[in-house]
Formats: structure tokens, C-alpha cells, sequence
């Protein structure tokens, strides 16, 4: 969502599943959580059948962590953010994505202004509490329009999908409220491309 270019340091470095398997380039992320050198080595799978390994391993990922969160994007989520990201494949059934899992455990404004993308995108909001997945756990504002200058604002208090079609505007994007930091807001963000782009509203 956040419109800051190192936003596509994600989608530049995160993870990748080509048709074979995934991969994972963390080069420019060395420093965060204050991993060493050897931590962050890229684990990568390149297909077929590993020594010792089925070959169905290819179907699987194993190493979700987000690794630019949170020094490149927001530095108010504090906990481990889940990230993949799969790009086109030739003869694939699907079109290319990116899918992040963000814990948010306090209140904070993630995107101020209103945008656009060439794409479609799903924003959802899930309660924390696994045992009881009907409660939000907060309260999420989150403005829609046909013009950025006239925004509508919409307000969140229950589990929450939002459907941004190509050329919507939205946002801002405000979690207003997080009850319970040990059972988070969990934002999920579903995005039909990889390679991350936005239109700002003109000045």
C-alpha cells in the first residue's frame, strides 16, 4: 500500500517461486533484525528433486519472513511480517501476485494520501484472535473515491475485504485502533503484479 519507493524492494528482493521452485535474493536487506551475513544467506530451490529431498518439495515454501520489514517500509509494525511473491510462468493458469501478512499491533496512519494502481488489489482485515476470527480486534478507517479530492471515508470493526479495482482511488489507510497488541490486526494485501507501482494525486 505505501506509495515510498523502497516499497518495491519487496517486490524486487522478496521472495519468488519460478516454475521450477523459489527463491530468495535478501542482498539488500542485510541489515535488518540485525541478522548476520551467514543468517541471511538466499535459501533457494531450483527444482526437481534434491539429493534426499521428494520432488514435490517444488510445491512448497517454506521461508515466508518479510525480511524488509520493518526498516524499509513502516517501522510501527514490530512483528515478523510473512511475504511471497510468484511471478509468471509460462503455461501458468494464474497471473502474477504478491501477497504480504502484516501482525499490526498498534495504532498508526500506514498510508496517508490517495492513489491508484494499473491493477487489481484485495486489502483484507482479520481479527488476531484465531479463536474467535468474527471480532476485528480494532478499528481500521479507509477512504474510497472516484476523486482524490473527494474522498470517502468507510470505518472497519468487523473482518473486513476490500476489492480495489484498476484505477480506484483509496486510501488513506489508518488503523485507528488495535485493542489487544498480543492478538494483532492482520492485514493481509493481495496484489495482481509484481512489480509495484502507483499514481499519486496530482498536487
Amino acid at each position: 500500500m505505501k506509495t515510498k519507493p523502497s516499497r518495491r524492494t519487496f517486490l524486487q528482493t522478496g521472495l519468488s517461486l519460478p516454475a521450477a521452485g523459489f527463491v530468495i535474493n535478501p542482498s539488500s536487506l542485510l541489515a535488518a533484525f540485525q541478522l548476520s551475513t551467514q543468517q541471511r544467506q538466499p535459501a533457494t530451490y531450483t527444482g526437481g528433486s534434491q539429493k534426499g529431498k521428494s520432488k514435490f518439495e517444488q510445491y512448497i515454501v517454506r521461508d515466508l519472513w518479510h525480511k524488509s520489514y520493518p526498516q524499509d517500509f513502516h517501522v510501527e509494525v514490530t512483528k515478523p511480517v510473512l511475504g511471497l511473491r510468484i511471478n509468471e510462468m509460462q503455461g501458468s493458469t494464474y497471473s502474477p501476485f504478491a501477497l504480504s501478512w502484516v501482525p499490526i499491533t498498534k495504532a498508526f496512519l500506514m498510508a496517508p494520501e490517495p492513489h491508484t494502481h494499473d491493477w487489481d488489489e484485495f486489502l483484507m482485515f482479520i481479527g488476531g484472535d484465531t479463536t474467535n476470527l468474527l471480532n476485528l480486534g480494532g478499528e481500521v478507517e479507509f477512504s474510497l473515491g472516484d476523486d482524490p479530492r473527494n474522498m470517502e471515508k468507510f470505518v472497519f470493526t468487523s473482518p473486513t475485504v476490500v476489492h480495489l479495482t484498476k484505477g480506484l482511488w483509496h486510501c488513506p489507510l489508518n488503523f485507528k485502533r488495535v485493542d489487544d497488541p498480543a492478538k494483532p490486526v492482520l492485514f493481509t494485501n493481495l496484489m495482481f503484479t509484481t512489480d509495484y507501482t502507483a499514481r499519486k494525486a496530482p498536487k
